[in-house]
């Protein structure tokens, strides 16, 4: 079984949050594939969220799949979200709000001068 990921904020976040946290998961892919297909990922988000939420008697408060990229966000209490990582289609799962901005800025535009 690959070894999952956990990003280090996120680890952070889920040990020391007394309310809701907001997490990015990423689901593990099928063999010789980048990801899941779109009716593939939604599936298999709702069988590792079902399971969880069978095993603690409470679900996530909100949750947005990215069926196109096999993965989903989730906002969900800290025992929850630990509990998802856990999952067996769960392959990364990382903070949803990093310290860098990850947007490429475009180069800036030099005017050309006039003689």
């Amino acid at each position: 079984m690959p070894r999952k990921r956990i990003d280090p904020k996120l680890a952070t976040r889920l040990k020391a949050a007394a309310d809701s946290v907001e997490a990015v998961f990423t689901l593990q892919p099928p063999a010789a594939a980048v990801v899941a297909e779109p009716e593939e990922t939604k599936r298999l988000v709702a069988q590792a969220v079902e399971r969880v939420t069978k095993q603690l008697g409470y679900g996530p408060e909100q949750m947005n799949v990215f069926s196109n990229l096999g993965a989903f966000a989730i906002r969900a209490d800290s025992k929850f979200l630990g509990e998802l990582a856990k999952q067996p289609e769960i392959k990364v799962a990382m903070a949803n709000e990093q310290e860098s901005s990850m947007v490429i800025e475009a180069p800036k535009k030099e005017t050309a001068k006039k003689k």
